[in-house]
């Protein structure tokens, strides 16, 4: 579809307010897109600063919202691992893990301090109105502290590092002091257990599992490292091991000996995982 036959068809459909006409809010918009040719640059290095509108209708949003008040939502995406902090408005900062998301809808964001989040983030809040954290599998509220929540399919777990942070889950409930944390169990929350270190190792690029299920070890592999990885059917397989992301090879051989498991990596970076056999003494 070409651009006049779009915005055709868009105007067509458009609802402006009474006592302006089609034409005179067009010729508005063109006056004001002309005036805003530049968008302003955002506060944070290397991450994307998205208005939460569809690319298909962006002329029409841009129109509608140079007439009356609408919605703007702000989101940073961290695609692969790296360090960048996020400041909100208020000096919180949040880092993200790789594949994790983080919006706030600016317009209501005076009102409550309240972000959405798709995968992992590490927080340090700003004393202040309470803050929230909204998610897929719960809600985590604090006033000002230091914490990290991770939210990924149907796993949830937050750790305190200072202050106290509430964790919210359907029914469940439970509050958390530093050095202790709480996960998803079944569809609710977990007996509260002590974490020993001070702050999330996944900022230092560094991985620690316990008795942890293989996909999802070798799906934080994926998100870490940008690479592909196929793995045997019905695999089912725990390992408890330690690593960092700085080479995948010598991650690949850490966690594939663990569970003894071999692997190929090939130009693409796809890897193909598969079960060792064990040799059998006559």
């Amino acid at each position: 579809m070409d651009k006049e036959r779009l915005t055709k068809e868009l105007l067509e459909s458009w609802e402006v307010p009474s006592g302006v006409t089609k034409a005179e809010a067009w010729e508005a918009i063109q006056e004001r897109i002309g005036t805003h040719q530049k968008a302003p640059k955002g506060k944070v290095i290397s991450i994307r600063r998205i208005a939460w509108v569809s690319a298909a209708a962006a002329c029409i949003a841009l129109a509608v919202f140079a007439i009356w008040p609408r919605e703007e939502w702000i989101e940073f995406a961290q695609i692969q691992k790296g360090e960048y902090a996020i400041e909100l408005p208020d000096g919180s900062q949040v880092w993200l893990n790789a594949d994790s998301r983080l919006k706030y809808e600016k317009s209501e964001w005076a009102d409550g301090r309240t972000v959405h989040l798709q995968g992992e983030g590490y927080f340090e809040v700003e004393k202040g109105s309470t803050f929230s954290v909204l998610t897929d599998l719960g809600e985590v509220t604090v006033l000002g502290t230091s914490f990290n929540v991770y939210d990924r399919e149907s796993d949830l777990e937050v750790e305190c590092y200072t202050g106290k942070v509430g964790v919210e889950m359907d029914e469940d409930e439970v509050v958390l002091t530093p050095g202790k944390a709480t996960s998803a169990l079944n569809g609710s929350l977990s007996e509260v257990f002590t974490i020993e270190n001070e702050s999330p190792e996944w900022k230092e690029g560094y991985y620690r599992f316990y008795n942890e299920d293989a996909t999802r070890i070798f799906n934080e592999l994926e998100r870490q490292f940008g690479c592909t990885i196929e793995l045997p059917s019905g695999l089912e397989k725990r390992s408890t091991c330690e690593f960092d992301c700085l080479d995948l090879n010598q991650t690949l051989t850490i966690v594939c000996l663990s569970m003894d498991l071999d692997y190929t990596i090939d130009k693409n970076l796809k890897v193909t995982i598969w079960e060792t056999k064990k040799v059998t003494q006559p």
